[in-house]
């Protein structure tokens, strides 16, 4: 047995509150004495707590906690240094902590104030009192019951904030007849008086308090000595020296409440986190998702500590060194064991580009996961970059890597640390202190945010979703959202008007309110959401594709040694669905690994992704320690047969673009083949026999995230916001179409990259030079502008060319002989720097789509003609001895490279035969034939009908993201230094100058390059020029441009209301005004319409079109919903250009460092067509023409308990991605009254109105507010809207003056 710890009374016990070894909880509010835990542990806080928190519940005050659980230990503090012993010494540790040494002599009576209880309630505005008497007690006698009355009731706490800032002075102007010195005769000399109405008589913030102690409000004496000189018919009394009365204003701050004024958790966000910390293994957080659940049961995979912020590589990257960095083979318990620390960011992992082979069992599997870019798995140094890319100088002179510098590049993200911010600061405190000093006496406004509702929505039905609509995220615990029981008198209740009564009464028989003004006054500074930022929405939509589909895949043909049971891995049963196997990771390669959404990030422009329609061989000995390449390859032999199946067979196919919008309509039920080999096999085959196979089910939830996102990306960040288009003259041009009768018509569209000098000319049959669209490699041409540097990080390397295979020996083919052969090598493939297949049409030069027209007749053709009788040839790559040959003018690139086959050698899909079959072209970016109207602005208004004389042929961009310049950045280099990749979303990229930039151009095609390329050299000189004929221009079009600026706005609501039976009752208003309102909007001219409706009413209807509002209070989209009155504050910001460019870096705008105030006002007469006023008022016209409305018929004004609900509301965001296509099925045609923007479709066909709003859900503008409410009693001339003074008869007629300044205020000051 051990020796004993030691007793507790062994060690000195810091009794002036420096605490060691005793926990005690002492305090007034038990529900407030633990810490909260965020999602993230770095960013944990605790809210009203005393020393330190170690998961042990306690009563406060108290040594005991229930029955049985009655020990002094229960206060110990377990993470003291020192064991302690579980003795009685500890009850006497416990009561030397609660009195000192010295016991309670008179000097600690005197100071009772200054016990740590009372210092806790004056630091937390709490005010406590005992109840006096306490309850009682009947205890039963033999001769009867006996009372008794406990002389103590129970303690009551009230929060009581010692100054206040609601009450303003009121106002009153008057004048006073004065003899004028000059004239000597009378004048009305105009004064305004300000004095204090209610500060004077303001005692406790609750009410009850003042009742308890019968502190009953008295008149204050200023309000009564002035009303008193115009009130009961002083105006007329010679003793009173007011002559006139003008006006009476009565102000208030009636939000926040004033028991939670100054409050530190109605100014700042308590509980608030974000995924980010300067440090990186502190970003490092446990195996749990978002929501504290197994991360293992999304696409997190496994039980481990990795990084919160999806971009972060591992944590290790600069300190490891000949590490095994692909060795993802799992531990004997099923865990990862990795060469390398697993902690990367989600987007940045590695381990779902490879296949492991459990070798003891025979099993093969992937782990499921999205990535940005793939790693490195090749050894050749001149792999890592195009041959027209930047220096890497990290390469050296040595042509291949270390073999431990395989399956890296994967960079440090390091655009904060170059851009010298962060994405937001360590903690919210860090973050708002100054904003707590500007916003005394202001509060954390609640929100709605559609997103977060979506689901529920969608399920249950927009209007029968009532809890849960407004949150304050990061609010004070327990109370974040109005499903909580206070969270309405906290954060969205107002107060009333507290003495507008009181003047009310007073003035009644003399004036009435005429006008109401209310003033919302705002700080503004940026607070990014998890999810805002595009790389960590990039993160949600790739779980919300796994969330919605992961129920409906399965494994075909299963080979015996491919495991399908292990249900952390790819292919794995799920006891939810019998028999059912999944194939994650081959379904979300295409889209998110990297797929079609990374790398169209990589690039700026749309990217497609190549279908694996069959199997490739791995030309390698597996990737693992000593191995070599991972490359694919096709084409076993050298007959025409086998360059049909590496052309034909291999990536000829393709998943578009659009397969990020509609899944099911392009993958599903298809053999979805792995794009990877197994690890450790040499060579080894892609799994021929193991495939998966989605059904085409699951929710809708992913393709509205995802339309929602690809539909706001140019709306937020690009000019004009949309995507790039060339457009060509109206059809009934009378130039348009005018066509020869079998003369071929020619053009050419092509997207291109900016270069540091001119591209090498070729000689074609004709024997004059022309372009190719390839960059043909020399040192003088280089690419001035790099989006990311890598080819191999966009798609699996592929093999080119053999020079020699099986005796078979080099023939000279002119421009290969010339450029691409070294005397041993043709330099074709990703071994030296291309990956034709995946990366964008522009990145190894021109993307061309050369289109043909042949009209049959002389005459003018509609555009819907020449479309339909248009053919378009692509080209990336262009030799003229093997694109060339005159087999006919109208064959394809394709059947050109088969009529010239060389079959003397091995072929790849990036053999010169191949490669330009197997690359992705322009059609993968542009949708090249489609027709619309554009308006005088060049703005897309619609898509056009056949025989409609304003359509335009129109060539636009699928889709753009900002384009920036790489070329220049700095890099932190570590292990596999060579292969770090330069690009978006790794380093800092700056603004293209205005000759840096990726185009998209309408040009001839030259005469010099038809001859010998389908054209006799007499056909080439008669062509014409398809451009000229539809009337494109020539100039090119900047691609990915970053608008110049963005406006965005965010809204405060505020809805009056009163208290009926516990319920709030809208002030509601007729549904006749609400359509008078929008028949305004969509014929504002029409002046009849907007003036039937008032101002204030108008503008409010305005402004609801604008913003996302709860569906149980949008009445616009709703008829089951009764319209009511409501404010809406609108707070504008104007982010920068530099600012976009920030934010699509995953990096704050300037607002997020600093804070500005902004005030929005809105006033209004009280008249019945007005706010409140209860509905026009019409009659019948005397002529009997129909209704006229009664434009000064009166409100029916101001309730003296009237409260505000004050929350704030979203801009819409753009929802459907084929809103911004012309000619799309999806696409909006011609508007109708109703406003179709937004609209989803549900399960049943029927129109939805909600749907994910990024990115305005994702961040607040609006920080802290403050609502004044003023109003003004007065007579008003309803004909001119000026004030009516009211004047004594001291005052000649002739003397009365107008007051211009405040008649204006009058007319103009409403609606504001």
């Amino acid at each position: 047995m051990g020796s004993l710890p030691p007793a507790a009374g062994q060690y000195a016990q810091g009794f002036v509150g420096l605490n060691t070894f005793i926990y005690e909880p002492v305090g007034f509010d038990p529900i407030n004495q633990q810490s909260v835990s965020t999602p993230y542990s770095f960013q944990r806080e605790t809210i009203n707590i005393l020393g330190v928190s170690f998961g042990v519940d306690l009563e406060q005050n108290s040594i005991y906690q229930g029955a049985g659980a009655g020990l002094a230990i229960r206060h110990k503090n377990y993470l003291f240094s020192h064991e302690l012993a579980n003795t009685a010494s500890y009850f006497h540790s416990l009561m030397l902590h609660r009195n000192g040494p010295y016991g309670f002599p008179m000097w600690r009576q005197m100071r009772i104030g200054q016990n740590p209880l009372t210092r806790r309630q004056i630091k937390e505005n709490v005010f406590t009192i005992v109840m006096e008497p306490g309850e009682e007690i009947r205890r039963q006698h033999k001769d009867g019951v006996e009372v008794l009355i406990n002389r103590y009731g129970d303690i009551r706490r009230f929060d009581e904030v010692p100054i206040t800032s609601r009450f303003k002075p009121f106002s009153f102007v008057g004048g006073t007849t004065i003899i004028d010195p000059r004239t000597k005769n009378n004048m009305l000399k105009r004064f305004d008086i300000r004095a204090t109405l209610a500060n004077e008589t303001c005692f406790f913030n609750n009410d009850e308090l003042n009742r308890i102690y019968n502190r009953t409000p008295c008149e204050n004496e200023n309000y009564s000595l002035i009303r008193d000189m115009y009130l009961d018919d002083a105006l007329n009394d010679d003793c009173s020296p007011v002559d006139s009365f003008e006006l009476f204003k009565y102000r208030e701050t009636v939000y926040p409440p004033q028991i939670y004024t100054y409050k530190s958790y109605t100014r700042e966000r308590t509980t608030f986190s974000f995924p980010w910390n300067t440090d990186r293994l502190t970003r490092n957080k446990e195996g749990l998702d978002e929501d504290g659940n197994n991360a293992a049961s999304g696409l997190y995979n496994y039980e481990i500590t990795a990084s919160c912020w999806p971009l972060d590589p591992e944590s290790d990257y600069l300190t490891r060194s000949d590490i095994d960095p692909w060795n993802c083979n799992p531990a004997s318990e099923g865990q990862p064991e990795p060469g390398t620390e697993p902690d990367a960011g989600l987007l940045a992992r590695g381990y779902g580009q490879l296949y492991w082979t459990n070798s003891a069992a025979g099993d093969s599997c992937v782990n499921p996961t999205p990535f940005y870019s793939r790693r490195q798995t090749l050894q050749y140094t001149g792999s890592v970059v195009a041959p027209d890319g930047i220096d890497i100088p990290a390469t050296g002179t040595n042509p291949t890597f270390l073999q431990s510098q395989m399956y890296l590049g994967s960079p440090l993200w390091e655009a904060a640390e170059q851009a010298e911010k962060q994405p937001f600061q360590n903690s919210y405190s860090d973050f708002a202190h100054q904003l707590r000093l500007r916003g005394q006496g202001y509060s954390i406004v609640s929100e709605y945010r559609e997103s977060n509702l979506v689901e529920s929505m969608y399920v249950s039905g927009a209007l029968q979703v009532t809890g849960g609509l407004f949150s304050v995220t990061g609010g004070l615990r327990d109370q974040n959202s109005d499903a909580n029981e206070d969270f309405f008198t906290i954060y969205t209740n107002s107060d009333f008007l507290k003495h507008f009564d009181l003047v009310r009464e007073h003035h009644k028989d003399f004036t009435e309110p005429s006008s109401i003004t209310l003033k919302c006054n705002a700080v503004k500074k940026f607070v990014p959401y998890e999810g805002f930022y595009p790389a960590q929405r990039c993160d949600q939509i790739a779980q919300q594709f796994y969330d919605s589909y992961k129920g409906h895949l399965s494994v075909g043909e299963v080979d015996a040694n491919f495991q399908v049971e292990n249900p952390l891995h790819a292919y794995s049963e799920y006891p939810d669905v019998v028999q059912s196997k999944r194939s994650m990771q081959n379904f979300l390669t295409p889209l998110f690994a990297p797929g079609a959404l990374f790398n169209t990030i990589k690039a700026g422009v749309a990217c497609d992704w190549p279908y694996l329609t069959s199997s490739f061989t791995n030309d390698s000995s597996g990737i693992a320690p000593g191995a070599g390449d991972q490359i694919l390859f096709a084409g076993t032999g050298s007959t025409l047969q086998d360059i049909g199946r590496a052309a034909e067979d291999t990536f000829r196919e393709r998943i578009p673009f659009e397969a990020l919008i509609e899944p099911e309509k392009y993958l599903a039920n298809r053999a979805l083949f792995a794009y990877q080999p197994p690890v450790g096999t040499s060579p080894a085959t892609i799994h021929t026999q193991s495939y998966g196979i989605w059904s085409g089910q699951g929710t809708r939830f992913y393709s509205l995230m995802m339309s929602n996102f690809l539909a706001e990306v140019p709306e937020f960040f690009l000019e004009n916001k949309n995507f790039t288009y060339l457009y060509s003259k109206k059809q009934d041009d009378p130039s348009f179409g005018v066509a020869e009768a079998n003369k071929p018509y020619v053009m050419r569209v092509k997207m291109y990259k900016t270069l540091t000098g001119e591209n090498i000319k070729v000689t074609g049959s004709s024997g004059q030079l022309f372009n190719v669209p390839q960059t043909i490699p020399t040192a003088s041409v280089k690419e001035n502008i790099t989006m990311y540097s890598r080819p191999t990080a966009f798609g699996p390397p592929s093999f080119g060319t053999a020079a020699a295979y099986s005796g078979f020996s080099l023939s000279s083919t002119g421009l290969i002989d010339a450029y691409y052969y070294d005397g041993s090598n043709l330099l074709f493939g990703s071994k030296y720097g291309y990956n034709f297949p995946f990366t964008p049409p522009y990145y190894h030069g021109d993307a061309w789509a050369d289109i043909l027209f042949l009209p049959t007749q002389s005459r003018k053709y509609s555009l819907s003609e020449i479309i339909a009788s248009s053919s378009v040839n692509y080209y990336r790559f262009f030799d003229p001895n093997i694109h060339g040959g005159s087999i006919s003018v109208d064959a394809t690139a394709f059947e050109r490279a088969r009529y010239n086959f060389d079959a003397a050698r091995l072929h790849g899909p990036q053999s010169p035969w191949t490669v330009n079959t197997n690359a992705m072209q322009l059609n993968s970016s542009v949708n090249l034939f489609s027709n619309g109207v554009v308006d005088s602005n060049a703005d897309i208004l619609r898509l056009a009908d056949s025989d409609d004389p304003d359509a335009r042929w129109i060539i636009q961009s699928k889709f753009e993201t900002p384009i920036l310049n790489f070329k220049d950045v700095a890099v932190t280099e570590g292990a596999g230094s060579g292969s770090i990749a330069r690009g978006m979303w790794h380093q800092y990229g700056r603004l293209p100058t205005s000759d840096e930039g990726v185009r998209l151009q309408v040009s001839n095609i030259p005469q010099s390059f038809m001859v010998g390329n389908g054209f006799t050299e007499e056909q080439a000189q008669v062509t014409g020029s398809l451009a000229n004929l539809v009337g494109f221009t020539s100039e090119p079009a900047r691609m990915g441009e970053v608008a110049n600026s963005k406006k965005v706005k965010e809204a405060v609501v505020a809805v009056p209301f009163v208290e009926v039976d516990g319920h709030r009752q809208y002030f509601k208003m007729p549904r006749r005004d609400l359509e008078y309102a929008l028949d305004a909007l969509t014929d504002p001219l029409n002046q009849v319409k907007r003036g039937k409706v008032g101002d204030s009413v108008f503008k409010m209807i305005m402004k609801m079109k604008q913003y996302n509002f709860p569906p149980v209070m949008n009445f616009i989209d709703f008829e089951e919903v009764d319209p009511f009155y409501m404010y809406i504050f609108e707070f504008e910001h104007e982010f920068s250009r530099l600012d976009l460019s920030d934010m699509w870096q995953n990096l704050p705008p300037t607002l997020n460092e600093k804070m500005e105030t902004a005030q929005a006002t809105i006033s209004h007469p009280l008249l019945a067509r007005e706010i409140l006023g209860g509905g026009v008022v019409e009659r019948q016209s005397p002529g009997g023409g129909g209704m006229i409305t009664l434009k000064d018929a009166k409100g029916e004004g101001v309730p003296n308990n009237v409260k505000w609900m004050v929350f704030k509301v979203k801009q819409k965001a753009k929802k459907k991605y084929y809103e911004k296509i012309v000619g799309k099925r999806e696409s909006l045609q011609v508007s109708t009254k109703k406003n179709l923007e937004g609209v989803g479709y549900g399960p049943t066909g029927r129109n939805i109105k909600f749907g994910y709003n990024w990115p305005y859900d994702f961040f607040s503008m609006v920080e802290l507010v403050k609502l004044d409410v003023e109003v003004t009693l007065s007579d008003v001339e309803t004909e001119t809207e000026t004030i009516k003074p009211k004047t004594g008869k001291n005052v000649p007629p002739k003397v009365t003056e107008k007051f211009e300044e405040l008649n204006q205020y009058v007319r103009k000051g409403r609606g504001k």
